[in-house]
């Protein structure tokens, strides 16, 4: 998966989709994106049969930023003062807005991050982190032990493969129960990653849903390590500038 190429702050700290690295957020969230979880709770949602390619219903990739917000029901949170000064920050092609924005979805809660192409939105992606601690519960962190997580994981993908077929490319190098702290042994130096996706329509114009997962470790409240999951989703299509590299 290819890294971008800049990272946009607003209000907080913001963490970049790609980046695998875990997720917390610790303010309230007074808006709830009503409109975008209503369209991916629809059954099949990132695929339109119309079309033949992957995207989120009546949301078309290479759009202004924006449009996009309209198109997804967020015109509230991104508001026209802040897709202005997005845009006035950015001083390269291609960035990735990664806000603490929560969609819950697919059981459940994750941050939503666009990415930009001369302003024009190829990706929208959801990173989700399962944390277990039974005394310190992070915000909107999902509370889940590490083999529930794996587990939850394997059964996301059984259900896209259900709804969008055989994957074109799947790399599950290994079976995430079976990862252990000792892999760990040179700090955050191995983190294995599985990942699947899928890609229809014409060279130039290809789209592609992408699922992957990536182990991670952290302490508890009582300072031992623990294993964590991070989840992540992509789906975007190629545009001027963006090829399916970018997107896979």
């Amino acid at each position: 998966m290819k890294p971008y190429k800049r990272l946009i702050i607003i209000g907080i700290v913001l963490i970049p989709f790609l980046a695998f690295i875990p997720i917390r957020a610790y303010r309230t969230q007074s808006f709830t994106p009503e409109v975008l979880q209503e369209k991916l709770a629809q059954e099949g949602c990132f695929y339109s049969s119309a079309e033949d390619c992957y995207q989120i219903s009546d949301v078309d990739f290479g759009r202004e930023l924006s449009e996009t917000v309209v198109d997804l029901g967020l015109d509230e949170w991104y508001t026209e003062k802040k897709t202005n000064t997005i845009q006035d920050l950015n001083g390269e092609s291609n960035y990735t807005i990664a806000d603490p924005l929560i969609v819950s979805v697919f059981d459940a809660k994750y941050l939503l991050s666009l990415s930009l192409s001369n302003y024009k939105c190829y990706q929208i992606g959801f990173s989700s982190s399962f944390i277990y601690d039974s005394k310190t519960a992070y915000l909107y962190d999902n509370i889940m032990e590490y083999d529930d997580a794996c587990t939850y994981f394997y059964n996301l993908y059984d259900e896209f493969v259900v709804s969008y077929g055989e994957p074109d490319v799947r790399d599950f190098p290994v079976d995430l129960n079976e990862i252990t702290l000792e892999d760990f042994t040179d700090g955050n130096s191995y983190y294995p990653v599985v990942y699947a996706y899928w890609v229809t329509g014409e060279e130039g114009q290809q789209s592609v849903l992408h699922l992957s997962a990536r182990p991670f470790y952290t302490k508890d409240t009582e300072s031992n390590q623990v294993l964590d999951l991070s989840v992540y989703i992509n789906v975007g299509q190629e545009i001027e500038g963006i090829s399916i590299d970018d997107l896979t």
